[in-house]
C-alpha cells in the first residue's frame, strides 16, 4: 500500500519529468526552427530525431596529425600571404633606392687621322640625401608586424585545437566508463528495485530514488556526446572532413 507521502512525492516526481519533457521538446523545436533557417527550408524537410549511439563518435585525430592538417588551412594561408606580400613591398623600396648605374657605348671619329674608335663609359648616381630610407625602415616595420600576426594566428589556431583534442579524450573517456560500468550498475540497481518493490520489499521511494539514479545516468552520457559532438563541430572547420569516418569513441 502506498502512503500517502509517498504517493504525494511521487506525483510531484513525475510532474517534474513532465515539465522537464516539455522544455526539451521546447529546445528542440526550436533547434529545429533555427537548423532548417539556415538553408532556407522548413522543419518539413528534416526527418525524426535520431540520437546516436556513443559507439558512433568519429575517431578523435592525434595532436600532430591535426596541427599538421591545419597548416594549410586558408585562414592561415591568408596571414601567410601577408608576411609574403610585406616582403614584396620591402624588396620593392630597396630596389628603388639602389643608385641607378647608366652604361654607354659607341664610335668616335678622330677628324686629324679619320681614325675611329669604340668608346664605352658608365655612370653611377649617387644621392646626396637617402629619401628612401624612412620608406625602407617602415617597409621592415610592416613585415615584422605580419611575420608577428601570422605567428600569433598559428599558436590561436593550435592552441584552440589542443584544448579541444584534450577536451574529447576526457569525455571519450567518461562516455566509455558510463557506457560500461555506471549505466550497467544504475540499470541493474533499478531492475534489482523494481522487483524488490513488486514483492513488497521495498518502498516506492526507493523505486523513484533507483529510477532517478539511472535517469541521472542516462542524461550524463547524453551531455557528454552532446559536448563531444559540439567540439567535433568546431573542429571540422580547421580540419575538414573531420567527422567523415565514424569509428569507437
Amino acid at each position: 500500500e502506498v502512503l500517502p507521502l509517498q504517493k504525494t512525492k511521487a506525483e510531484v516526481e513525475l510532474a517534474a519529468s513532465r515539465a522537464a519533457l516539455e522544455r526539451l521538446r521546447r529546445e528542440l523545436g526550436g533547434a529545429r526552427v533555427q537548423l532548417v533557417s539556415m538553408w532556407g527550408g522548413t522543419t518539413a524537410d528534416l526527418g525524426p530525431l535520431v540520437m546516436p549511439d556513443a559507439g558512433t563518435l568519429p575517431p578523435i585525430p592525434t595532436a600532430e596529425e591535426a596541427l599538421r592538417r591545419v597548416a594549410s588551412h586558408p585562414a592561415l594561408a591568408l596571414a601567410d600571404n601577408g608576411v609574403d606580400g610585406a616582403r614584396i613591398g620591402l624588396r620593392s623600396a630597396r630596389a628603388e633606392a639602389a643608385p641607378d648605374l647608366e652604361i654607354t657605348a659607341g664610335y668616335r671619329r678622330f677628324r686629324e687621322t679619320g681614325d675611329r674608335a669604340a668608346m664605352a663609359g658608365f655612370a653611377i648616381t649617387l644621392p646626396l640625401f637617402d629619401r628612401k630610407r624612412g620608406e625602407i625602415r617602415g617597409k621592415q616595420e610592416h613585415l615584422a608586424a605580419a611575420v608577428l600576426r601570422a605567428q600569433d594566428a598559428r599558436l590561436e589556431v593550435g592552441e584552440r585545437i589542443l584544448d579541444a583534442l584534450e577536451r574529447l579524450q576526457g569525455l571519450r573517456r567518461g562516455i566509455e566508463l558510463h557506457r560500461e560500468t555506471i549505466l550497467p550498475g544504475a540499470e541493474e540497481n533499478f531492475t534489482a528495485t523494481e522487483r524488490g518493490y513488486r514483492l513488497g520489499e521495498l518502498t516506492l521511494l526507493d523505486l523513484l530514488d533507483a529510477q532517478r539514479t539511472l535517469l541521472a545516468a542516462r542524461r550524463a552520457t547524453l551531455d557528454m556526446q552532446a559536448e563531444a559532438y559540439q567540439l567535433f563541430a568546431e573542429l571540422e572547420f580547421w580540419l575538414p572532413g573531420l567527422t567523415g569516418k565514424r569509428g569507437a569513441p
